[in-house]
This record gives C-alpha cells, sequence and structure tokens, in this order.
C-alpha cells in the first residue's frame, strides 16, 4: 500500500464508528495472529502425520510378514512332520509296497498311510497335506492325501522342481485342487513340495514328493490388511521375482527387481509411487507395497482441511465474540450519546438513569452522566416554577393595574347616561362594571370556573353594548356539565374583545357583531371556541398571531400571553389555533384539560 493510500484508509478509519473500530481492533490482530499460528504450526503437523503414517504402513507390512513367515514355517514344519514319520517311511519303504498286490493288502497299506496323515492333519487343520505315488497304485487317485505322480510330472515347472528337490531346497509353487466335498471346483493353493527319500529292502533310493498347502485366499486376506491405504497394492513374491498372491484389486506385477527394504520412490505403469518392501530372508520371499503418492499425499491433506475447518471455526468465534463485546461497549457509549441529544430538548423533563455495574471507566461516564441529567431536571423544574411565578406576577400586575382609559371611557359613558336615561340604566352599567372588575380581580387567583368566566365575558359585552348601542350579540352555547369545570381566568374575555376592537370598532360599516362562544368535550380535554362574523384575518396573520404581541387597543393583554399561560400550566399540547377566511369570519379555539376547581388549584401550585 503506497504512502497515500494509508493515509487514506486512516482518514476513513477515524470515520467509522465506535462499534466498527473496536471490532476491527478485535479481530483483526487476532485472527492475524491465528492464521500465522496455524501456517508455522500445520506444515509441521502434516509432516509429522505423513511420518505416522509411514510408520503405521511400516508396522503392517512387519505383521504382515511375520505372518506369511509362520505360514511358511508351519508349512515347513509339517513337511518335516510327513518326512520324518517313522510309519509313513517304514510303509514306503516295504518290499512290496508299489507291487503288485491284492485287494487286502492295498487296503492295509492305504490304511496304514491314511491314518498316519490323517494324524498330522487333525492337528494342521488350515493346511493340507498330501504325497505323490505311483500312479500304479489303488488308492494313488483319491486325491485327498495321495495323488498320482503322473500329474506332478504334467507341471510346466516339473523340471525346476525336481532340480530344487534334488538339491534338497525348498520349492513353493501355486497349486489349484479339487474341493474334498465337491470335485467339480477348484480352489487354488499355495503348495510348498518337499523331498522323501526312501531307501528300498534292495538298498535302492526312490524319491517320493510330499507336499503342504494353504489355500491362497487366507494369504490375501493377510495383504489385504497390509493395504489399508486406498488403492495401494501389497504382493507376495517368490525367490524368483514371480508373484505368488496380491492384495484384493491389485493390479499385476510386472516388476521383479530387488526393492530396498526402506521407502523409495519410483514409477510404476506411469504411476508415482512409494515402493516399501519386507523380505522373508529364509525363504527369499518379499512381500511388496505400492502406495500411491497422491493417496499418501491425500492423506495428508486431511490435516490441511482440519486445518481450514478449525481455522473458520476460530475466525468465526473471534468475529461473534469481537461483534458482541465492541457492541457491549459502543453501545454503552452510544446510548449515552443518544440521550445526551435529547437531554436538553425543550419540554423534556424525564430523568434518564444509565444502570451501571461493572465500574469501567465507562460506567464511570454513566455515573457522571446520571449526577448531570439529575443535576439538569432540578433546574429545568426550577425554571418551569420560576416562569409560573413570572406569569402569575403578570397576571397580578395586570390585575393591579387595569387599564384606566377603559375605567375613564366608562365613567365618562355613566355621567352622559345620567343626563339622558334614567336611573334605572345607569345603576345596571354600574352593576356589570362592578362585576366585570370583580370577576378580573377573582380574589388574586388564577383559577376560576367556566361559569364565572362566562358571567366575566357577558359583563364586558353588556358594557360595549352600552358604547355600540346594543349592536353586539353574544350567544353562550356552554353545557351545564361544563359549567361546573375550572379554567384559568381571563382567557375568553380577551378573545371576545379581540372580536369587537377589530370589527365593530374598526369598521363603520359594520352595524352589528355576532359572537358565540361554545364548548364541547374531545375524550379528556375542553374545546372552548369563541366564533364572530367579523372580516376574518389572513393566513399570515393567522400565522403571527400568537407569535408577537397582538394585543388588544384597551388592555394590552395579547393573545399569545393567554397562549404562552395556557402551555406554561398544562403542557406543550395546549393552546390557541385559530381558523379563518376574509369576509366570513374568525374561530378562536382554546384547548385545555378537562378539570375541576380543586385539581387545577393544585396544578397551579
Amino acid at each position: 500500500m503506497t504512502l497515500q493510500g494509508t493515509k487514506r484508509f486512516r482518514q476513513k478509519f477515524r470515520q467509522w464508528p465506535m462499534q466498527k473500530k473496536m471490532f476491527c481492533a478485535y479481530t483483526v490482530p487476532t485472527i492475524c495472529i491465528i492464521i500465522l499460528a496455524n501456517a508455522v504450526a500445520f506444515p509441521i503437523i502434516s509432516h509429522y502425520y505423513k511420518e505416522e503414517l509411514k510408520n503405521t504402513i511400516t508396522l503392517t507390512n512387519d505383521q504382515a510378514q511375520n505372518f506369511m513367515l509362520n505360514h511358511a514355517q508351519n508349512m515347513d514344519y509339517i513337511a518335516q512332520l510327513i518326512t520324518r514319520n517313522w510309519e509313513i517311511k517304514e510303509t514306503l519303504s516295504s518290499p512290496n509296497f508299489g507291487s503288485h498286490q491284492n485287494a487286502g493288502e492295498a487296503y492295509r497299506e492305504f490304511y496304514n498311510l491314511n491314518d498316519e496323515f490323517e494324524n498330522i492333519e487333525l492337528s494342521n487343520d488350515i493346511y493340507r497335506i498330501g504325497i505323490y505315488l505311483p500312479d500304479s497304485l489303488m488308492y494313488a487317485n483319491n486325491n485327498y492325501y495321495f495323488y498320482p505322480e503322473s500329474e506332478l510330472k504334467s507341471r510346466k515347472d516339473y523340471a525346476d522342481l525336481l532340480h530344487s528337490l534334488s538339491a534338497n531346497q525348498y520349492y513353493f509353487a501355486t497349486i489349484r485342487e479339487k474341493e474334498y466335498y465337491n470335485p467339480k471346483l477348484t480352489e487354488k493353493y499355495l503348495a510348498l513340495f518337499q523331498p522323501l527319500r526312501i531307501i528300498t529292502s534292495q538298498g535302492k533310493e526312490r524319491l517320493y514328493v510330499v507336499k503342504v498347502e494353504i489355500q491362497l485366499k487366507n494369504l490375501v486376506h493377510i495383504l489385504d490388511n497390509a493395504s489399508d491405504v486406498m488403492h495401494s497394492s501389497t504382493y507376495l513374491v517368490s525367490a524368483s521375482g514371480k508373484e505368488i498372491c496380491s492384495s484384493n484389486g491389485a493390479a499385476a506385477l510386472n516388476s521383479s527387481e530387488d526393492v530396498p527394504a526402506d521407502w523409495s520412490l519410483r514409477t510404476v505403469q506411469h504411476i508415482r509411487c512409494y515402493v516399501f518392501s519386507r523380505q522373508l530372508v529364509r525363504y527369499k520371499w518379499q512381500v511388496l507395497t505400492y502406495i500411491p503418492q497422491k493417496e499418501l499425499s491425500h492423506r495428508a491433506s486431511v490435516i490441511w482441511i482440519l486445518a481450514v475447518i478449525l481455522l473458520v471455526g476460530l475466525c468465526s468465534a473471534v468475529a461473534v465474540i469481537s461483534y458482541q463485546l465492541s457492541r457491549s461497549y459502543a453501545g454503552r457509549l452510544s446510548l449515552i450519546n443518544q440521550r445526551m441529544k435529547h437531554l436538553g430538548d425543550e419540554g423534556t423533563t424525564d430523568r434518564f438513569v444509565l444502570q451501571a455495574g461493572s465500574g469501567d471507566e465507562i460506567d464511570q461516564i454513566c455515573h457522571t452522566f446520571n449526577e448531570m441529567a439529575e443535576q439538569l431536571h432540578y433546574s429545568m423544574q426550577e425554571r418551569f416554577l420560576l416562569g409560573k411565578k413570572v406569569a402569575s406576577a403578570n397576571l397580578k400586575a395586570l390585575q393591579a393595574q387595569i387599564n384606566p382609559h377603559f375605567l375613564y371611557n366608562t365613567l365618562d359613558l355613566i355621567n352622559w347616561g345620567a343626563m339622558d336615561y334614567g336611573a334605572t340604566e345607569i345603576a345596571d352599567l354600574a352593576r356589570n362594571l362592578g362585576q366585570f372588575y370583580r370577576l378580573s380581580l377573582n380574589h388574586g387567583k388564577m383559577a376560576i370556573l367556566i361559569a364565572d368566566e362566562l358571567r366575566h365575558v357577558q359583563a364586558y359585552v353588556n358594557i360595549e353594548n352600552a358604547h355600540f348601542g346594543g349592536a353586539i350579540n353574544l350567544s353562550l352555547q356552554v353545557p351545564d356539565s361544563i359549567r361546573e369545570l375550572a379554567c384559568l381566568n381571563i382567557i375568553l374575555q380577551p378573545l371576545v374583545e379581540n372580536a369587537i376592537v377589530h370589527g365593530i370598532a374598526e369598521h363603520p360599516a359594520i352595524v352589528e357583531c355576532n359572537i358565540t362562544i361554545c364548548a364541547v368535550h374531545s375524550e379528556n380535554d375542553l374545546l372552548l371556541q369563541v366564533q364572530d362574523d367579523g372580516p376574518g384575518m389572513t393566513a399570515e396573520q393567522m400565522r403571527t398571531i400568537l407569535q408577537e404581541e397582538y394585543q388588544s387597543t384597551y388592555n394590552g393583554y395579547g393573545v399569545k400571553n393567554i397562549h404562552s399561560r395556557i402551555r406554561l400550566c398544562y403542557g406543550e399540547a395546549y393552546g390557541i389555533s385559530y381558523q379563518s377566511c376574509l369576509g366570513e369570519g374568525t374561530t378562536a379555539t382554546i384547548r385545555i384539560p378537562a378539570m375541576h376547581l380543586e385539581e387545577l388549584n393544585a396544578l397551579l401550585q
């Protein structure tokens, strides 16, 4: 990687989330160490595995050699039992043996020989024994213990056999024999031929041939056990280099050259093979094993497969554990970050608590954050209470400083009324004026019954009708059940005042003003609506009316002030909203919770 590429990678790494950084910090070094350890360890393990595999094959070949040697020695021993048997030798050396005999004499010879052979075979039942006798004997063709000499002489290797026997040497050869239980079936045997020399009574030497056989499939079974590697082949080779037998599935042995006892790598039929040899010294046999090089490598590749599986398993485990750890640590930091973002939001008064338990640096941050959140919570509560106190003080100041213009104008009307009208009308005007100021002051309390708030509005309209000649019509459509509930005082009168001031008072063409106050339940809330048939407002006026001090001409107590008082008391979900259309009038809606007077007083405290 170039220097520029390294810088770009570092820059991107710094921009990664904390969890991703921690995951890479945990995973990458650990996986690199695991890969490095596997790269160093498994070639060594694979080498030792190959050596152990060779040692195993060597042991199986040594075992096969021992089994073969044991069989050869047993056959030699049985052959010597026959050639040294005194009864057999005495019968064969009899002057009348082989001469013209009657049936009785022939039977006695057969009985004596058969009895001795049977005794020898009885203790060595896996071997088959016999002797070749002159064809002239009546029992020479029984093919159990006795065989005709003509059968031996008809063998292709008879000259080699006779030469070896004359030199008193071992001679092994394969032979196909008829089965005892079914003469139609034949079985292949490995036979050991040995000479039995008899000196007749005339002093002449006669040579008989004794054979000891073992079924070839018994030897093949031994070679199969020595070929435990797939596609390997094991052979039993005679002293002359000819194949005696081989393991099942083995191809014919073409080469008879001597093979070193240790491992050697050779090309056999265009296939690279490891060749291993064990020799039966006494009999000059060889046990040869051919193992394809790729099979041995395939066995060793199992180690690499296990290495890959182990590597993938370890890397997966490291990745999962690293992910969980990074998620645990980074998740806690992310939670602190998210809560810090929303901790100072407007209106947020919930206390954020993080559970600490491990005692590490993150828990210390959590503890500090909890303390900060608690302090901020208390600060917000103090701010909220201070705001309520300020609003209360403003209202009390308003109540203490009633607009003198309204008072003076009213007194002026009373004066002119006393001159133009009778005393009854002056008394009504004075009574409405007294009721208006009494409800406005409300003994210094901010909570009032809705019924009293409506009386306050009615008194105000009665006074204004004295000024406008009864042109203002007020309709109160509020059920008695709602009149018994409570609200903040002086929240309806300013809205009615706005309808009069910005309607009939500003526009001489308007000769009559109709105002309706209605109230309905909306789930657990109340909707108080003030509707008028005045000139209406534009969308821009409705957008700014709650943002600016859009105040009436007389008392200076604006809609924004009412809206702020309602939200400060009840919460952000409550306040004033407007619907209006130019030339069709305006509807102001106040949403407050449905509360009784005691509940509202408790809330204000």
